[in-house]
């Protein structure tokens, strides 16, 4: 999923090339465990699984959890076949319980499938067929989504963006399939809750950011998970002072 770390508006340059459909490489499995694990409350980490990405196979479960919820470094958004893949997309993502049946596996396959080849318009279509065969399902009930991780990095604006962003935006994403921003009076794209409609009907949540001490208390907390990824790569080095809807976000 395009993740609300898209609210940013932030100048980024990158180390990498600009090859469509890139190899992924793998990340050192303690840095890429850290990273998921800290887009939860600290109370659930302990018992949630975290899996991590072998770029030969896709997804594995690194651990096994025991409460329900399931994380990832989501590398391949998979919603917009017009949007190549590419190696610089890394966003730490944790559903719940239901979550975990539903949104995470269409993320677990998209890998799967980006592993054995498949471009980004192959992987959307295989995923549709999916959806139109009854492989997946909706959520059966509202649910959250944690991305309070303390970086991330994906489009801004979905597929009508050409380059990803690296931004500070702990956020919580709250199930709401077919629901508008005129059913809930949100307000797309600040610091109120707002919808992301990421394909029809499928993945479509209730943004909410967390609050500027929230988000203070966050970065604080990560200041070494943060150099470490910014010694992993340059281009997630981020910066704290991004805006979100031309307001200061913190």
């Amino acid at each position: 999923m395009v993740c609300a770390a898209a609210v940013a508006q932030q100048n980024d340059t990158h180390d990498v090339g600009s090859s469509l459909n890139p190899k992924l490489e793998a990340m050192p499995q303690e840095l890429e465990t850290r990273w998921e694990l800290s887009a939860l409350p600290p109370h659930l980490r302990a018992g949630a699984t975290a899996y991590t990405l072998d770029p030969v196979k896709g997804y594995r479960v690194a651990r096994q959890g025991t409460n329900g919820v399931s994380c990832i470094v989501v590398r391949s958004d998979w919603q917009w076949g017009t949007v190549p893949f590419r190696d610089d997309v890394y966003w730490p993502v944790c559903y719940d319980r239901e979550g975990s049946q539903t949104h995470l596996r269409q993320y677990l396959d998209a890998a799967e499938l980006r592993a054995k080849g498949m471009n980004s318009a192959q992987v959307h279509d295989e995923i549709m067929k999916k959806f139109d065969r009854g492989v997946y399902r909706q959520p059966a009930h509202a649910g959250i989504a944690y991305m309070t991780a303390p970086l991330m990095r994906g489009y801004p604006g979905g597929k009508n963006s050409s380059v990803p962003e690296t931004n500070h935006l702990p956020h919580y994403m709250v199930y709401a399939p077919n629901v508008t921003d005129a059913d809930i009076g949100g307000k797309p794209y600040s610091l109120y809750p707002f919808m992301l409609k990421m394909s029809p009907g499928h993945d479509d949540v209730i943004i909410f950011l967390v609050g500027e001490a929230e988000k203070a208390q966050i970065l604080e907390e990560s200041k070494n998970l943060l150099a470490d990824l910014c010694s992993y790569r340059k281009f997630l080095c981020g910066n704290p002072d991004e805006t979100v809807g031309g307001h200061h976000s913190h």
